[in-house]
């Protein structure tokens, strides 16, 4: 299961010590592309 690692990152990532970004995977391959170029710049 991911919920642990999810709260994880989170909890990371509001402490600045990592970025976390959520991303639906369940839609079109282009669309997830376009996500995660859009979050990596």
């Amino acid at each position: 299961m991911t919920a642990p690692l999810i709260g994880y990152y989170q909890k990371e990532a509001e402490a600045g010590n990592t970025k976390y970004a959520k991303v639906d995977g369940t839609q079109a391959v282009a669309d997830v592309r376009a996500a995660l170029e859009k979050i990596l710049g």
